[in-house]
């Protein structure tokens, strides 16, 4: 009996030194695995690493750790970065509403080429937080658990007060820069165009979906479009923030101008409205042609999603690519005070166009200038086919337009929305 249980005694340690022995081993292979499991254990996390080095994250596999640098490095903390915005998103949307204040005025929208929120004050960018750090312009990086309160968050709240006026007169003294160059409206748009390009032709190589997918939202913007906006509207997604502005005319020819920023770059152009697809672009020479076509594909989706919504309809406007499944919560957050299911809109917007940050209080006072259906024996003013045709839009017998209006939504409010483009577009980088 006692040779057997020493037997028994033996067989355990063994077993225990072999799983000790391929502990370190695995350890070895991803020195960053301690540091990354108390990273999401001390948030409350239930996290573990199993068989087949899959991360298990509250109960349901989730990532297959491949690779894991020490915690020290910034590669580190870009995985657990993507990993927190693919399987904890609403918990890091938590924290930053029950821990970030940066005063009155400021917002937070996502960035998620970036993988993190960013805090801006009007159109400057203070900060981006992500889950395992912060970045501040011009200022040394915050390595903290953000998904965690803590002494951290003040701590970055004061740098951020502190850097806040350099960074607001850096940005005015370069639009300064910028109209002090070109002069008046009418000299920027004359030297901008004199330094611009016309494309369209959509490169032999692209995906046939991709093209596909232009020619259609071209043909959406020419015959299907319902909508015009006498304010910016501004659409995030993955590949950036698209903004789409007010129409324009210059001489015989209307233009739907628009800027595409993707992470530091900034790219603008303007579709000229014409009775061809696609709807031929407008770009400055000095951009390459990748960018150029990426801006193009992302304009042509982004003003027929945007534009091609029948408000008058009681459900939402459909396009023919699907969109993906929004994440929950959306993307811009205020506090708990805006949460979409909290503020029901009364005229939805279609699937994949969410209101974002102050836009999801305001949007339903809100009123875009658009065809409405006339009844039987009703004519349309001459005046309602002027102002329709302003924005290239011919109305039919049987429809009116209707002035864009807006009914107690305060001046600085911007129209945003967070953005499901379609699938080939949404693909292409």
């Amino acid at each position: 009996m006692a040779k057997t249980q020493r037997r028994q005694l033996e067989k355990s340690k063994n077993v225990r030194r072999q799983l000790e022995k391929e502990s370190q081993e695995l350890r070895r292979q991803l020195p960053g695995l301690d540091s990354l499991l108390g990273f999401f254990r001390s948030a409350g996390v239930s996290v573990e690493l199993r068989r087949g080095r899959w991360l298990w994250i509250n109960g349901a596999q989730a990532e297959h750790l491949t690779h894991l640098p020490p915690p020290e490095t910034l590669e580190w903390s870009s995985i657990v970065n993507e990993i927190t915005l693919k399987y904890l998103r609403s918990k890091f949307i938590r924290a930053i509403t029950e821990n970030a204040y940066f005063g009155e005025g400021a917002r937070v929208v996502m960035v998620p080429r970036e993988s993190g929120f960013a805090v801006m004050r009007g159109d400057v960018r203070l900060v981006v937080i992500h889950p395992a750090q912060a970045q501040i312009p011009h200022r040394e990086g915050m390595r903290a658990n953000f998904l965690i309160p803590g002494e951290h968050w003040r701590l970055l709240a004061d740098v951020v007060y502190e850097s806040e006026g350099e960074l607001i007169a850096e940005w005015e003294l370069r639009g300064a820069k910028e109209a002090a160059e070109a002069g008046n409206v009418g000299a920027r748009a004359k030297l901008r165009r004199a330094a611009e390009r016309l494309i369209d032709h959509l490169p032999e190589g692209l995906d046939p979906e991709l093209i596909d997918a232009c020619l259609d939202a071209s043909r959406r913007i020419r015959l299907e479009r319902q909508v015009a906006y006498d304010r910016p509207v501004l659409l995030e997604s993955e590949v950036g923030e698209l903004t789409l502005l007010p129409i324009e005319r210059t001489g015989s020819r209307l233009l739907m101008p628009f800027r595409l920023r993707k992470g530091m770059e900034n790219l603008t152009g303007e579709l000229v409205i014409s009775d061809r697809d696609p709807l031929p672009l407008l770009i400055g020479e000095g951009v390459t042609d990748e960018d150029a076509i990426t801006a193009w594909t992302f304009a042509l989706a982004g003003f027929a999603d945007a534009t091609c919504v029948e408000l008058d309809r009681a459900a939402p406007a459909t396009r023919r690519d699907p969109p993906i499944t929004p994440p929950s919560p959306p993307a811009s957050i205020h506090g708990p005070s805006t949460s979409a299911r909290a503020l029901p809109r009364r005229r939805p917007w279609p699937s994949y166009l969410e209101p974002a940050g102050q836009w999801i209080r305001y949007s339903g006072s809100f009123v875009a200038g658009h065809r409405r259906r006339l009844q039987d024996g009703q004519k349309a003013s001459g005046q309602a086919h002027d102002l329709a045709r302003q924005v290239g839009i011919i109305l039919s017998r049987h429809e009116t337009w209707v002035r864009p209006h807006a009914r107690g939504v305060p001046d600085g409010i911007e129209m945003r929305f967070v953005w499901y483009p379609p699938g080939p577009v949404r693909n292409f980088r």
